[in-house]
């Protein structure tokens, strides 16, 4: 196989360049670049082929230490925006992690904008990392105990009715569903910092939601989380949500610097959504 591209290709790993190519790791490691050495049948040191791969610019590291970017021939500039979690996955497959906010609602396609900063939810379980500080920005949102992956993400049937593609969404990486996304932003509305490109696409959004799915995931939710969850299914046109309530409905807040919009069914007291709705044209 030809590897085009201004880089030198030592006679040595002219196989081994080959396989990367045509694998497309978006990153390595010292075990993953052991493996890919053996199917190229090659016997050099593992560690020695790391060295002169990174100086020759075919590995770049990444920010976890042990962690190795592949850039393909022709490319120079890493512009791969999930480098670091997939970092992270490569390191550590057990590190339990989604992405959330705006980065799943970018992927659900209810966002015209591409988020400039990755945003993801892990569970408490797991300890965040250094390396990920500045880079990543981190929810907490609480779920039922020991919730699955499946419940988290978005269903197969949403996908398709999305046309979205069901083995590339989210470029590989594990994101939340409508619904797990509906219970983090109604958990902790700053948490979601694009309301203004959510709000009008808030019918949309609401229509995909699974609610017996969204019934499971709010059973560790406080009261609060509800009422703000079922304000925004109602003030997104979906019906038959009023059970999800709790018994005890206070005022509570969404903040947001326009005018008030009360809503005594679920007693919300809205500043943030509806105004954006009504300055829309969508309400």
């Amino acid at each position: 196989m030809d590897i085009p591209g201004s880089r030198i290709v030592p006679k040595w790993s002219a196989g081994l360049l080959a396989l990367l190519v045509q694998e497309a790791p978006a990153v390595v490691s010292l075990e993953t670049l052991t493996k890919y050495l053996q199917m190229a049948q090659i016997t050099l040191d593992p560690k020695v082929a790391l060295a002169r791969l990174t100086r020759l610019g075919w590995l770049r590291k990444a920010s976890f230490n042990g962690a190795y970017a592949f850039l393909q021939p022709g490319v120079d500039d890493i512009v791969d925006p999930y480098l670091d979690l997939r970092a992270w996955q490569l390191l550590q497959p057990q590190a339990k992690f989604f992405l959330a906010g705006s980065s799943a609602a970018w992927h659900l396609g209810y966002l015209d904008r591409m988020p400039g900063q990755p945003t993801i939810w892990i569970d408490d379980s797991i300890i965040f990392p250094k390396a990920l500080r500045g880079r990543v920005a981190r929810v907490t949102t609480h779920f039922p105990k020991n919730v699955s992956v499946q419940a988290l993400s978005p269903s197969i049937k949403l996908l398709r009715e999305r046309h979205l593609d069901l083995l590339r969404w989210a470029d590989g990486l594990r994101a939340f569903g409508p619904e797990a996304l509906l219970v983090q932003i109604s958990a902790r509305p700053k948490s979601f910092d694009a309301w203004v490109d959510l709000a009008g696409r808030l019918p949309e959004f609401c229509a995909g939601m699974d609610l017996s799915r969204l019934a499971s995931l709010l059973e560790a939710s406080t009261g609060a989380t509800r009422q703000r969850a079922v304000y925004l299914l109602r003030l997104g046109g979906r019906r038959g949500v009023m059970n999800l309530l709790p018994k005890d409905r206070p005022p509570v807040k969404f903040d947001g610097n326009g005018p008030v919009n009360w809503d005594q069914k679920t007693g919300i007291s809205d500043h943030l959504v509806a105004p954006l709705l009504y300055a829309n044209g969508k309400a």
